[in-house]
């Protein structure tokens, strides 16, 4: 039955499981990460190829980097409201019947991608994955910068841009001039 499909994603790591329980007091060892319909239809929605918020997730390869930023998260947070209390995540209840708390994973990928978590004790032993999307962070606007959700994208096999070129290049000092 595809209503109430859920997908485990991979295991909560000794090291997560000490940041989280850092952040919300709650010990999540031995949990995994999830997604259920509900996350995927909410990315769908919200990040999705015709987004309400942002289309930053309408490329199938992006949601499907949703367990390397789970892995190898550069940083992960407690989710707050804006009079900064704990957000939580309505649906996802703790083992006491309470809104399960928001996590916010970030990792720096062309950008930085969000994956957000309820993460509550709970029967299932799952922190389960609400939400996640791309933030360009370069906040500069040149004259050719695109919105293509299908532009090329830096990725682990592309060269790095900061190195010097080992290409050359040879133009005449007459074909310049000629352009003067």
């Amino acid at each position: 039955n595809g209503k109430f499909k859920r997908y485990t994603i991979s295991p909560v790591t000794d090291v997560e499981a000490s940041d989280i329980s850092a952040l919300t007091g709650t010990d999540l060892s031995g949990y995994v990460h999830a997604i259920d319909k509900n996350g995927f239809n909410h990315i769908e929605k919200r990040h999705g190829v015709n987004g309400e918020q942002d289309k930053s997730m309408s490329n199938v390869s992006d949601v499907a980097r949703i367990g390397y930023v789970l892995a190898n998260y550069d940083s992960v947070e407690l989710a707050l409201k804006e009079d900064g209390t704990p957000d939580a995540a309505v649906g996802y209840m703790d083992s006491n019947d309470n809104p399960s708390k928001k996590l916010i994973y970030s990792k720096k990928i062309n950008g930085t991608m969000y994956v957000i978590e309820a993460a509550g004790d709970n029967a299932y032993k799952k922190l389960w994955i609400v939400s996640a999307y791309l933030k360009n962070d370069n906040k500069k606007k040149g004259l050719r910068e695109t919105s293509d959700i299908t532009s090329p994208r830096l990725t682990s096999e592309t060269r790095d841009p900061s190195r010097p070129s080992t290409n050359i290049i040879s133009v005449s000092y007459t074909h310049l001039r000629a352009h003067e």
